[in-house]
């Protein structure tokens, strides 16, 4: 569904929810967001499920609370030195989820947390980019269990996309 009133434009570059992804759970759908090159930190916000049409309804999280502050307003809710774009899930047992591609640990890793908002694990290698040296970014596919994850792996020259299926061990 598009609408000309939600839309988040990208003035000068600076945008803090250029590329975006949204997770639906309980009476809300959560957005995260990263800028442009996908590099930094993830910003966070939420919308009531009724209102993921009304702008004005959003609320960012800002320094430890919910805020009715324009996007940029936003304070990075978690460190991220990774690239590539931000795949959040939620399901049960693992509540929330997110993979992203972590140039500097040379993997697409995965990080989980039991609130969008609170402290998330260390990431874990889901794929090591010396096997898949152009590896891009991920986005998690609904297909995943509690055992099993699934996830699109992008090339970043082809930009090809690869659904790739990794099994999840408990630690």
């Amino acid at each position: 569904m598009e609408d000309e009133h939600v839309k988040w434009d990208n003035l000068f570059g600076f945008s803090k929810f250029q590329v975006w992804t949204m997770v639906p759970a309980g009476e809300y759908d959560y957005m995260f967001g990263t800028v442009n090159g996908l590099v930094g930190h993830v910003g966070l916000a939420r919308v009531p499920k009724a209102d993921v049409l009304n702008k004005t309804a959003y609320r960012y999280w800002v320094n430890d609370t919910w805020a009715p502050v324009g996007s940029n307003g936003a304070t990075p809710h978690r460190r991220r030195d990774g690239r590539g774009t931000v795949g959040p899930s939620r399901r049960g047992p693992r509540p929330w989820q997110m993979t992203y591609l972590d140039p500097i640990r040379g993997d697409i890793v995965l990080q989980e947390s039991n609130s969008p908002q609170i402290r998330w694990t260390a990431p874990s290698t889901a794929i090591d980019t010396a096997e898949y040296p152009k590896a891009n970014g991920s986005f998690i596919h609904p297909w995943s269990t509690a055992n099993e994850l699934y996830f699109t792996m992008s090339e970043w020259d082809s930009y090809s996309v690869y659904l790739v299926k990794a099994e999840l061990r408990s630690s």
